[in-house]
């Protein structure tokens, strides 16, 4: 490359004697995409492959179509030898969200075969794991961990755990010495007053700013039951200032039974899932979606009409789980249920009806029959599995992988 490449608004690099009264031989760069050769990155094989910087014959850089010539060098005297190989760039003449096209780039630098890319839809077979596993010390949790349940904060720091002694209920929070790895030292932090009467059943989360808590009251085998919010007057998910007294709650139907519920993150729409027996025959399995005016407030929640969903989810085997997942590939919203009949983990995106289910898998592998999915921030999940009977109880967290 010389100074003769090129020119700037028509005057040629070589007759450019100064920029602003500093010479061109001392601080004047090469000026690589001029009129005529338009910068253009590739990344061979994948999005995720090496990017390299070539020039095509139009404009604008990026929008090239079949018969374009990609050449090597900003002169255009030089054409882009691709191998035959697929290439893959940001074209903004492709749909959102992905922007996103390929093509063959032939040896004579000939762009062929150009097509805009679906991006990837995000799928449960995905999930990959168990990536990292320990024992919860027994005497972590008093006497039982209830239905297995845990919540890992966003960013990785702190366990929270319901915990039960006797015929109370508390929460307690650990901090994790090293972020998501569980396999680092956990360490006691505090501890809730006691929530009389065992209230909690298996499902509880968090706001995302740590300063409320809804909890599941029980675990609907009787129908009905509420699911309840509590506030924490300071620090996020300082346990020690939350109330034992609800602020507000959604009444359950009365044939919900076995329900399982999680937020989307702006915690402006609450997703269930319950079915509407336990000991008969012929179980339904329905979804009732809230929608709060205001974020994380129960009180302003107001619901839609309960999809029955029986024909892609086993009605008669309960549903042991269920997280929420925002993919930021397809800008889509996930909400997975793990259940014991077959299949077992089913993926709804955007919305929880029959016409919603994105894919399904059995959760043998990677989740075990009767675990419950307990916390994820897009990139893990974490579940404790409860195995063995008291008081030789054993508690195992597990981390897996979402792949997203």
């Amino acid at each position: 490359m010389a100074w003769n490449d090129g020119n700037v608004n028509g005057v040629a690099n070589a007759s450019i004697g100064s920029v602003s009264s500093v010479a061109r031989s001392n601080n004047i760069k090469f000026v690589n995409n001029v009129d005529g050769g338009n910068a253009l990155v590739v990344r061979q094989g994948s999005m995720s492959g090496t990017p390299e910087l070539v020039y095509t014959s139009v404009s604008p850089s990026s929008s090239i179509a079949n018969g374009d010539i990609v050449y090597e060098d900003v002169s255009l005297n030089s054409t882009y030898d691709g191998g035959d190989d697929t290439y893959f760039w940001n074209d903004p003449n492709c749909t959102s969200p992905a922007f996103i096209a390929s093509a063959d780039i032939d040896s004579d630098g000939e762009v062929s075969n150009r097509a805009c890319v679906v991006s990837t839809s995000w799928t449960v077979s995905d999930i990959t794991g168990p990536a990292q596993s320990r024992v919860l010390a027994s005497s972590d949790f008093d006497d039982i961990m209830l239905s297995s349940q845990v919540y890992v904060t966003n960013d990785g720091l702190q366990l929270i755990i319901i915990t039960r002694t006797g015929s109370s209920t508390f929460f307690e929070r650990y901090s994790i010495a090293t972020a998501n790895d569980i396999t680092s030292t956990l360490t006691f932090v505090d501890k809730s007053s006691a929530f009389p009467g065992s209230p909690f059943g298996s499902s509880f989360t968090f706001s995302s700013d740590g300063l409320k808590v809804f909890a599941l009251d029980n675990d609907s085998i009787n129908g009905g039951g509420s699911i309840s919010e509590y506030s924490i007057s300071s620090g996020a998910f300082n346990l020690t200032n939350l109330s034992t007294t609800s602020n507000s709650s959604i009444t359950l139907p009365s044939d919900a039974r076995k329900l399982k519920f999680s937020f989307n993150r702006s915690g402006t729409t609450l997703y269930t899932m319950y079915r509407d027996s336990i000991f008969s025959s012929g179980n339904n399995m329905f979804n009732q979606t809230y929608t709060l005016s205001t974020a994380w407030d129960l009180s302003t929640a107001s619901a839609n009409t309960a999809a029955n969903i029986t024909s892609v989810v086993d009605g008669s085997n309960a549903p042991t789980g269920c997280f929420y997942m925002y993919d930021s590939t397809n800008t889509a919203d996930h909400w997975v249920n793990i259940a014991n009949g077959n299949p077992r983990l089913i993926d709804f995106k955007d919305g929880i009806t029959a016409s919603d289910v994105n894919s399904t898998k059995n959760p043998s592998t990677p989740f075990p029959t009767f675990a419950n999915i307990s916390c994820i921030n897009n990139d893990f999940i974490y579940l404790v599995r409860q195995s063995g009977t008291s008081p030789s109880i054993t508690f195992t967290l597990t981390k897996y992988l979402t792949n997203v």
